[in-house]
């Protein structure tokens, strides 16, 4: 259960206040079937695809998600919060210092988190697996999301998930009364990962048709070319038979002609019928 509360005001005073209260299932609903695919939302939430969303309150808990034991509460019986998913080292730390969750976690936030880092087997045994990403440290996707919302803002970058390439995008709620007056990123922030292969399917079945018909462009031009050259290549033959034919004849009748004992012509006209001699 959510609840917000405004005070009633009248003449200056505060005469009473007027609360609505939010079934957390109905938070849920905004963000367990939405995916980052073309289908937009999916009947069921199913957290196995790696197309799915989940939101994160100001302070970075998990307050909303697929898998419904990452959320961040509060133990039933004493009302305090129990440690969240924990490293190797932070738990064993957390451990040795004997404090509760809630006056340990004053720890450094954000600190070196990086993927070869695992998780504590005890605290994924025990069941602690709710997701503060103050406090992950072998998901460092967090810092990235802790970065693009700090100020309110919004962004998206790759990370390897479970073997997979994942694009994950991150944006603030600009949501601003009350105690999240005093955080830029509102209310929290929701992030939403998308498999990569699955996000440009499209992208990559168009670009899969466009490089066929580049291939079957570049064949035909080939053959075209090809065509052309063994034309051009038959015309220049021809070409060059042709004048050889032409020189051979021009020499042998030049030859014809310079030959001694060949006719000579007198090239005078008023001369006798007999103007040529041997």
């Amino acid at each position: 259960m959510i609840r917000w509360a405004t005070p009633v005001e009248r003449d200056g005073q505060i005469i009473g206040y007027v609360p609505l209260a939010l079934d957390h299932a109905h938070l849920m609903t905004f963000t367990d079937s939405l995916r980052p695919t073309p289908e937009r939302r999916s009947a069921i939430a199913d957290p196995a695809s790696v197309n799915y969303a989940f939101m994160w309150g100001h302070l970075g808990r998990s307050i909303s998600h697929p898998r419904d034991y990452f959320i961040a509460g509060h133990a039933a019986l004493t009302g305090e919060r129990p440690a969240p998913w924990l490293d190797t080292e932070l738990y064993a730390q957390r451990k040795q210092s004997g404090l509760p969750w809630e006056a340990f976690a004053a720890a450094p936030p954000l600190r070196d988190q990086r993927i070869s880092r695992d998780p504590h087997p005890e605290s994924t045994a025990c069941g602690l697996v709710a997701l503060d990403c103050r406090y992950l440290h072998f998901s460092p996707q967090c810092s990235g999301w802790n970065d693009l919302t700090a100020h309110g803002g919004s962004g998206s970058f790759v990370i390897v998930l479970s073997g997979l390439q994942e694009l994950t995008t991150a944006a603030a709620i600009p949501y601003y009364t009350g105690r999240f007056g005093n955080s830029p990123r509102g209310f929290g922030f929701i992030t939403i990962g998308a498999n990569v292969e699955d996000f440009h399917r499209a992208a990559t079945a168009s670009a899969e048709r466009i490089g066929a018909m580049t291939a079957e462009s570049d064949t035909l031009m080939a053959l075209q070319r090809d065509s052309l050259v063994s034309e051009i290549r038959s015309s220049l033959q021809r070409t060059a038979a042709g004048l050889s034919l032409s020189t051979a004849l021009m020499t042998s009748s030049i030859w014809r002609q310079s030959r001694p004992g060949a006719l000579r012509c007198d090239p005078n006209p008023s001369a006798s019928a007999n103007s040529c001699a041997a």
